[in-house]
């Protein structure tokens, strides 16, 4: 097509100003335009300073359903974000207020946390990959290990790892410096040294009231009771017991005898009686004593 002088698109075209305005430009009527760097600024986007709206808007990425505003790619935010935030989230620092542990569904590897103030953890596990302890000096401390009767995983002092509680199966182990002190399966304690009592009034008994003492207390020389084969022991039978209503039986073993002792450390028999019930007496301890 011919043209006299430059085609249109070569040449600029300048309109006077208020020749062209909203009204003469129908709607949809402009697909695409050139803007100069920096010619679109914040005051004439919102002009009268009252905020600037559109229905929705994508960013790096198409709106989708009920979104308002879809940013794909890394974004910056110097100001704070108002509302739920999905996705992932990086920088040096986030403050969430308002938020109820409840709406925290979920956190994975979290590689430090803070000071927590307080807080319940309402259901699952706990794990570390380390120890637990407390802060303060002779505070306790959880230990990542295997439980055992010499290796304690729960320490009353974070700075002594050898002493505490440790376990195998059901039995709980109480251990001192990396050695068992007692056992603990069921309803048997089992000690592995002395057991001494500090009262100037020390009482062993069982846990029965006044007019209902009907239990007894064994003590044995062997690894069971009621059985001289075993060895030596001793019965001790509240006042209500309903067959040896306080009764004393002292039982020798099927190869011992019932000694009465006096005397300084290992003593003098002043009354022997064999398996056979025959009664040995030593009278002259007996002259002894009764010349005193």
């Amino acid at each position: 097509m011919a043209y006299l002088g430059y085609e249109p698109s070569k040449v600029a075209v300048t309109v006077g100003q208020g020749v062209i305005d909203a009204s003469h430009i129908e709607d949809a009527s402009i697909t695409t335009a050139d803007l100069s760097n920096d010619a679109v600024t914040a005051n004439k986007i919102d002009d009268d300073g009252t905020g600037f709206q559109m229905g929705s808007l994508g960013l790096g990425g198409a709106v989708s359903g009920s979104e308002k505003l879809t940013v794909t790619g890394t974004s910056s935010f110097s100001g704070a974000i108002t509302g739920n935030l999905t996705g992932n989230a990086s920088g040096t620092a986030a403050t969430v207020t308002g938020g109820t542990q409840a709406s925290i569904t979920s956190a994975a590897n979290l590689v430090t946390v803070g000071t927590i103030g307080t807080g319940v953890w309402n259901a699952g596990a706990v794990t570390s990959s380390g120890s637990i302890k407390g802060s303060a000096t002779g505070a306790g401390r959880i230990l990542n290990e295997t439980a055992s009767a010499t290796n304690p995983t729960l320490n009353p002092r974070n700075d002594e790892s050898s002493t505490g509680i440790g376990g195998v199966g059901s039995s709980v182990y109480i251990i001192s410096n990396g050695t068992t002190n007692s056992t603990y399966s069921g309803t048997t304690a089992t000690f592995a040294g002395n057991v001494k009592l500090s009262s100037s009034a020390s009482v062993i008994c069982t846990d029965t009231s006044d007019g209902s003492d009907n239990k007894m207390l064994t003590i044995g020389g062997g690894g069971a009771v009621a059985n001289t084969g075993r060895g030596a022991f001793i019965d001790l039978y509240g006042q209500d017991h309903a067959s040896n209503a306080g009764n004393l039986d002292i039982v020798a073993g099927d190869s011992g005898r019932v000694r009465v002792m006096c005397g300084t450390n290992a003593g003098t028999t002043a009354l022997s009686v064999a398996s056979d019930g025959l009664r040995h007496l030593n009278f002259w301890s007996i002259t002894t004593l009764e010349s005193r």
